[in-house]
């Protein structure tokens, strides 16, 4: 801005190198019996007043014509951007007298298009040329309004010519931002009366790179996210939005208006909320689940659930919640029961245990009042090689070969729970096991997927601090609104990724806390 404002500035060099005439102007026709003087704008004919452009190239072009020879070519300027307070910051004032200043080279080239010195001195024509000049006023504080440059010529035998050159600038009406939506993270900019050059533009508060909004009919810019489509290894077509790019839950954006390349408004709003809140994320509310084993929930919350039974305290299977609560995370430990692997997990759901199966019902109500694009976490793993599997209900990974754990979420959609088995070896061991990276176990017009994020970890992690995680959210359906359904949240954490089908590691161990959205 500053740079700017000095160029303009120089641009009008006066200081003590002009003054205005006193010279008493002829008749309407400038005829004088001595010569004739005219002002002629070919743009412009009857020099009405002009909007201020961004590229006003060949539109502000004024030819100055004086059968005697020009005298004096006076600029006098009265602008709400360019007063004297502004101009005497640099030591000019609002006037100079082009036939009689001096510029160096590099003014001059400042000025190129305004005729000054020997090229208005004596001569019979000049072209004055202010079309790349007025533009910068758009770049200046207080540039609302008209800004008149009046031409007083005075010829050799002192008569007079005077035209005004009126250039307005009004800024755009109801400006104004509205209809923020933070789950289709879009926001509508009202801005009427900008010309067909303008661009209105917004980002991340504290970011560098600006994104256009898109212009609509009616004087409004909707500001909206940029989609990447891509396919997964599933060969499933998602789409992740573009950083940067929409409006989001609890951040500032900055927004401004642009005229060609000249910034000519600029402001800033923040959407209101924060985002959505995963209860009991942070693992610090612990209570009894049917009197004896604990979950990570508080006194009458139902959120989060695990496959601890009452068979855990009968095997001294470590529970769930660490022994060290100072930690306030959640403790997974698999363990082997008569051979048999039980995989540490948690999840956003409902576990019944009849007799030696367990039924995980997967999902949970939630209500999204803005979209998130990713979970993060923090977690500890400690990884083993597969040591237990059931050919019955299926060897996904074979024994002495490396065991996966995973941590996965999916937004969705359903009426109903998703039921998945596991137990005692038999036919119903892994009935109903599904992956949203895949589809696979869903039916897909009844269990709707929106998005999900999943996390193989394939090493045990490093020291004994947790470690963070970013898991970002691919979406199957960018343009589904928040989900109604009866059941729309899951989040699954498991020391072995198939441990439905009772394959895995019987020693995993993972640490997990701090769940919480990015937006």
């Amino acid at each position: 801005m500053k740079r700017n404002l000095l160029f303009l500035l120089m641009a009008f060099m006066t200081l003590s190198f002009g003054a205005c005439n006193d010279d008493t102007k002829e008749n309407d026709d400038n005829q004088n019996g001595n010569g004739t003087i005219t002002i002629e704008w070919a743009t412009n004919a009857d020099f009405d007043t002009i909007a201020i452009e961004s590229n006003m190239a060949g539109k502000a072009v004024i030819e100055i014509k004086a059968e005697a020879g020009i005298k004096s070519l006076q600029l006098n300027i009265n602008s709400p951007a360019l007063t004297d307070d502004v101009l005497a910051l640099v030591g000019l004032s609002t006037s100079v007298d082009l036939a009689t200043v001096e510029l160096t080279a590099e003014q001059a080239a400042i000025v190129a298009g305004l005729p000054f010195g020997d090229a208005v001195k004596d001569q019979t024509a000049v072209m004055f040329d202010v079309s790349n000049l007025v533009p910068m006023i758009l770049a200046l504080p207080n540039n609302a309004g008209d800004h008149v440059f009046s031409i007083v010529v005075t010829d050799n035998n002192n008569k007079t010519a005077e035209k005004d050159l009126v250039f307005n600038y009004t800024e755009p009406a109801n400006l104004s931002v509205s209809d923020i939506d933070l789950w289709a993270n879009t926001a509508l900019v009202t801005a009427k009366g900008l010309s067909e050059d303008a661009k209105v533009q917004y980002r991340e508060q504290g970011t560098e790179a600006w994104f256009d909004a898109t212009a609509n009919d009616n004087g409004t810019y909707t500001i909206a996210p940029v989609w990447n489509e891509s396919t997964n290894n599933a060969g499933l077509t998602v789409y992740t939005p573009a950083e940067g790019t929409g409006v989001w839950a609890g951040k500032t954006y900055e927004y401004r208006i642009l005229e060609g390349e000249t910034e000519t408004f600029s402001s800033t709003f923040t959407p209101e909320g924060t985002g959505d809140i995963i209860p009991n994320g942070d693992m610090s509310a612990w209570s009894l689940k049917d009197g004896s084993l604990p979950y990570p929930n508080a006194e009458g919350d139902t959120l989060w659930d695990s496959g601890n039974n009452s068979m855990v305290t009968l095997f001294k299977n470590p529970h769930l919640c660490d022994e060290d609560e100072s930690l306030g995370c959640a403790k997974l430990t698999s363990a082997s029961t008569l051979g048999i692997l039980a995989s540490g997990n948690l999840f956003t759901g409902k576990f019944v245990m009849a007799s030696t199966s367990g039924t995980v019902h997967f999902g949970q109500p939630y209500t999204y009042t803005a979209r998130p694009s990713a979970l993060k976490l923090r977690y500890h793993a400690t990884i083993g090689d597969v040591n237990s599997s059931n050919s019955t209900a299926g060897v996904k990974i074979e024994e002495g070969q490396p065991d996966i754990a995973v941590i996965y979420v999916a937004i969705i959609d359903w009426s109903e729970r998703h039921s998945v088995i596991s137990g005692l070896a038999g036919e119903n061991t892994g009935a109903g096991s599904w992956n949203p990276a895949t589809m696979e176990g869903l039916d897909a017009e009844k269990e709707k997927v929106i998005a999900y994020g999943l996390y193989d970890i394939t090493t045990s992690t490093a020291g004994e601090d947790l470690v963070d995680l970013t898991i970002p959210l691919n979406f199957y359906d960018k343009d589904a609104a928040a989900p109604q359904g009866n059941y729309t949240l899951v989040i699954s954490c498991s020391c072995s990724k198939y441990g439905d089908y009772l394959n895995g590691c019987s020693s995993n161990v993972m640490y997990v806390d701090d769940f919480q959205w990015v937006y």
